[in-house]
């Protein structure tokens, strides 16, 4: 990631210090079966590598669903996003969705973060100025209020190789009872469960997003079951106490 994205201060240095690091660990544990992966093709002992997904605060989150959605937004159907606005999020696939959903007035779009592709968005916000609102960076206790207004929630991704990532994102949107449309790639393909606890459509095709979110749109009912089946499974699967529990049941069996 720091290679690819972020100009790596000294990658040979960094490279070897990592490696050093994870061949004295006693075991490691990652975010993703793809980041396992990549470190057993490293040369990383794979039985000392355990694959545990990312987690969420599901009591904190799912008060979302206590707010009045879309009475903010006179009454128009709100799609949103929140992140960290990086290029791996496929903004700019995202905002040719919004584009071609401007010709439809039912829809508002709400941006809840900032980062390196707040250019694209600004862009966008000036040539409709009155079709999308934009938060920039807040805390999580607003980051909650702001989940309560979507009935759509996004995460967009391009196609990618390797793609390691366990997208917090999906958590919590699944927490607050939003209905999700996410990118069918890594790790979001098996937190999603297509048609049962969002869609899932192909990475960087803003057709079939766009296509994904009138079907959400033209029925409530669909929204509002994704939405409490989404929520369901983040309280009983995937809270950070359970992943507690996992990490702990790791080093129960290194002591035995």
């Amino acid at each position: 990631e720091g290679a690819t994205f972020r100009a790596q201060a000294l990658p040979e240095v960094a490279e070897a210090m990592e490696l050093r690091a994870f061949e004295t660990a006693g075991h490691i544990v990652t975010v993703s079966e793809e980041l396992r992966d990549e470190l057993v093709h490293s040369g990383i002992d794979g039985s000392k590598i355990t694959a545990i997904p990312n987690g969420v605060d599901a009591t904190h989150f799912s008060q979302a669903r206590s707010t009045p959605r879309r009475s903010q937004y006179d009454n128009k159907v709100v799609v949103g996003f929140v992140g960290s606005l990086k290029p791996w999020h496929d903004i700019e696939s995202m905002l040719r969705t919004f584009q071609h959903l401007t010709e439809d007035d039912r829809f508002h779009f709400l941006i809840v973060g900032d980062g390196p592709e707040m250019k694209r968005i600004k862009k966008f916000k000036k040539e409709h100025p009155t079709r999308i609102t934009v938060t920039g960076a807040l805390d999580h206790e607003n980051v909650r209020a702001e989940l309560g207004m979507m009935d759509i929630a996004l995460a967009p991704y391009p196609e990618m190789a390797g793609f390691y990532f366990s997208p917090l994102k999906i958590l919590e949107y699944m927490a607050a009872g939003c209905a999700i449309v996410g990118s069918n790639i890594g790790q979001v393909g098996s937190l999603i469960e297509h048609g049962k606890t969002g869609l899932l459509t192909t990475p960087g095709d803003d057709l079939e997003v766009t296509a994904a979110i009138k079907q959400l749109a033209d029925d409530e009912e669909l929204r509002r079951r994704l939405g409490n089946e989404a929520a369901r499974i983040a309280c009983q699967e995937h809270d950070w106490k359970s992943r507690v529990k996992d990490v702990l049941e790791i080093g129960k069996a290194l002591e035995r």
